[in-house]
């Protein structure tokens, strides 16, 4: 849409994300254009390991992770522990499993999450057998620590693209059985405005997602430029930037 002859070019994109909203400058014509990016929403996963054990669960009301403590045997893990922060606050997360046969190995992994480090994955390996998970591997946007138990049996991954975990349930006994994750989107990226900064500054502001994209041009610029926006609860918001007057014209005609 417009002319692309001894102009500058410039692309508004974020690998793996959605544009959900725009901001810019415009006068007359239109000067610069930025954008909202954000995630798919985020979704809950089903505990994954053996079977057996009981049912736990820390929920998803935490802020981040702050810290994981895993002790484990010749048979695999036998308890883990969750620390997060809530509400701005350190939290104590129960201990999952507990066995009294020899340890073998312990294994402790911090996240830094002042300096917004957060947990995005895990990789895991279980016995199919005895049904007890072997080892564990945490990976952060920053660091991934070591192999905490053996990397022996069926493997399994915890992990949705563009999404960090903040809480975790699962089943354990005396060891621990099974682990799953909870979700949560992360917060939107602004990019920042490519072109001129002429103009009076605008900004949307980000959405749920974008529906439809206005453009009109001439004389080899964009006059003005509109947004229809996914509200939520299938309401839309319409938006214009540009030349106000001869966009409303021919939004009406459209609609």
């Amino acid at each position: 849409m417009g002319y692309e002859d001894d102009c500058t070019k410039f692309t508004l994109g974020v690998e793996g994300k959605k544009i959900s909203g725009f901001h810019g400058s415009a006068a007359y014509y239109l000067f610069g254009l930025g954008a909202y990016f954000d995630w798919i929403p985020s979704t809950r996963m089903e505990a994954k390991g053996g079977d057996g054990g009981k049912e736990w669960d820390d929920k998803s009301d935490h802020d981040a992770i702050s810290k994981i403590q895993v002790q484990g045997g010749t048979q695999g893990i036998q308890f883990i522990k969750f620390d997060y922060i809530k509400d701005g606050q350190p939290k104590d997360g129960p201990v999952h499993g507990f066995s009294d046969e020899g340890v073998t190995f312990t294994g402790s992994f911090e996240i830094n999450y002042l300096e917004k480090e957060y947990l995005v994955s895990i990789e895991g390996f279980y016995d199919e057998d005895s049904n007890v998970i072997q080892g564990l591997q945490f990976k952060t946007n920053m660091n991934t620590s070591d192999m905490m138990g053996y990397d022996d049996g069926k493997r399994f991954l915890l992990a949705t693209n563009g999404k960090k975990i903040i809480g975790f349930h699962g089943y354990a006994d005396k060891h621990l059985n099974s682990l799953g994750a909870y979700f949560i989107t992360l917060p939107p990226i602004k990019l920042e405005s490519q072109g001129r900064r002429d103009g009076c500054i605008w900004d949307d502001g980000a959405f749920e997602g974008v529906k439809k994209v206005y453009v009109h041009y001439e004389k080899s610029l964009i006059n003005y430029i509109g947004f229809d926006y996914d509200n939520g609860g299938g309401k839309v918001k319409k938006s214009m930037h540009g030349a106000r007057v001869r966009f409303v014209d021919m939004m009406e005609s459209l609609w």
